[in-house]
């Protein structure tokens, strides 16, 4: 869908998740799909052991640097 107002799609996505993702859940602020970084903005963690995602706008925030940068 897309928010008139901001001009961005909004996605949820739902993503199976690991203790450690559930532990952090909190530190995620983007995903990656199809080579795109997308801001989250909401995380369900009430479908253990699923995490639903709500992203929307792109991210142009700082990411990890790989190894392969350095």
């Amino acid at each position: 869908c897309v928010d008139e107002k901001n001009e961005y799609s909004v996605f949820r996505w739902s993503i199976l998740a690991d203790p450690f993702a559930y532990d952090n859940c909190s530190r995620i602020v983007y995903v990656e799909i199809m080579g795109t970084r997308w801001k989250v903005t909401e995380i369900d963690p009430s479908q253990r052991p699923r995490l639903i995602l709500t992203v929307g706008g792109e991210w142009h925030g700082d990411t990890p640097r790989s190894s392969d940068e350095t």
